[in-house]
């Protein structure tokens, strides 16, 4: 095989996992997302469970790996232990392969051992990977490219001391900003954690014509934020959006638990 019909199986091939994680595929691993609260000195456990639907045996080779957000929000993968904030030290598992029969379904605990000198009080985490050893090959109708399909799951872990202060996430700036060369128009919107747990929710944004009183509502845009953490959001206003002056009026949503959180901002729109 030369070198571009390499390069053009593994672009295939990748196309092709990603494709199957969202569609049709035999193996399923639910929560996404394992909570512990736990004080110091005790173990708590908990269960992921791993469902085969099809006629194929399955295994996963387990590990763990810290993880933080960069600015916008993305995920940053760290070894294990290396960050000042990560709990994959405290987890406890009976086994590194996992290996699911056709039509099975297991129940996999997890165990949390935490250290009885913690002194924090804001959450920790982690994130569990389960990474398939014996990828499926498939044939294709070109000779050259090869397929071979492996599931990557990820289940997040968190724990949070009983003390972490709940805080709220707040605007710290509301910025408009237009580029010239692309004619793109785009909302910037700052804002921070100021508590000690981890936080999810939607920024939701409306803007009126202050000469017309039309109203338009944007496309909400979801957001997760570490603990004491500052983060921003790009958006793109719309095409109908005319030349004029606007009142914008921002929310951080982050549901029924927390207060709802309003920005305001007067913009002139030119392009």
């Amino acid at each position: 095989m030369n070198f571009q019909k390499f390069i053009l199986s593994i672009l295939y091939q990748f196309l092709l996992i990603v494709s199957s994680l969202s569609w049709g595929q035999d193996i399923s691993i639910s929560p996404s997302i394992l909570h512990f609260s736990t004080e110091p000195g005790h173990s708590a456990s908990n269960t992921i469970k791993i469902t085969n639907h099809g006629e194929k045996i399955y295994e996963f080779q387990v590990n763990l790996r810290d993880w933080t957000r960069d600015s916008i929000g993305r995920k940053e993968y760290r070894d294990p232990g290396t960050l000042a904030f990560s709990n994959a030290n405290w987890i406890r598992m009976n086994e590194s392969i996992i290996r699911v029969l056709p039509n099975q379904v297991l129940n996999i605990p997890i165990q949390m051992e935490i250290p009885l000198d913690l002194k924090e009080i804001r959450s920790s985490n982690s994130m569990l990977f389960l990474t398939q050893i014996n990828g499926i090959e498939q044939e294709t109708n070109h000779p050259s490219i090869g397929i071979k399909i492996n599931y990557e799951f990820g289940v997040q872990i968190f724990h949070t001391p009983i003390t972490a202060k709940k805080g709220e996430v707040v605007f710290t700036n509301i910025s408009y900003q237009e580029q010239q060369e692309s004619k793109v128009r785009l909302l910037r919107i700052d804002f921070e954690n100021n508590g000690y747990i981890h936080k999810n929710g939607q920024i939701r944004t409306e803007l009126t014509n202050i000469d017309t009183g039309k109203d338009f509502k944007l496309e909400p845009v979801a957001f997760a934020i570490m603990p004491l953490d500052k983060q921003f959001q790009t958006i793109k206003l719309p095409k109908e959006i005319e030349e004029g002056n606007y009142k914008l009026v921002s929310f951080l949503d982050l549901g029924e638990n927390y207060e709802l959180n309003i920005g305001e901002k007067k913009i002139h729109v030119k392009l």
